[in-house]
């Protein structure tokens, strides 16, 4: 067990771990794990369209709901280690640290944009299909 107290770049080879072991969890279950959160998000959508396809929705929510919590997890799970004083240097002005976090952020938006992208898209399909509807009543 003294291995995992070994410090490498000012963080201890058992943070390390720690730290992979998180990222593994959420990436490995990423798909189960996005299941339920999709599913609650389905039955407060289904509030306000009544006709809206479970099937349909799940399909198109999952994938980047799991990525944005897979981000998420394993970002903070980064976050929490110690930056490295040997990694603390500039490059035209910019430190390590500042962009790395720039890093971090912007994958949290391109995985938030991509889901709302895809939340934009169910709206449309739902919007289309009550379109349809109201036009093959008009002429029933």
């Amino acid at each position: 067990m003294e291995i995992l107290k070994k410090v490498i770049l000012d963080n201890t080879v058992g943070h390390y771990l720690l730290v992979i072991g998180v990222v593994l969890f959420f990436r490995l279950f990423r798909q189960f794990l996005s299941q339920p959160f999709a599913l609650s998000l389905y039955f407060l959508v289904k509030r306000i369209w009544k006709q809206t396809e479970k099937k349909a929705f799940l399909e198109m929510m999952a994938r980047p709901l799991g990525w944005l919590i897979t981000i998420l997890a394993g970002l903070t799970a980064i976050s929490s280690l110690h930056f490295p004083s040997a990694w603390d240097f500039s490059v035209l002005g910019l430190s390590l640290r500042y962009v790395t976090g720039k890093i971090m952020v912007a994958a949290i938006i391109l995985t938030l944009s991509w889901f709302l992208s895809k939340m934009v898209n169910f709206t449309a399909l739902v919007m289309e299909k009550k379109a349809l509807m109201k036009i093959g009543r008009a002429h029933v």
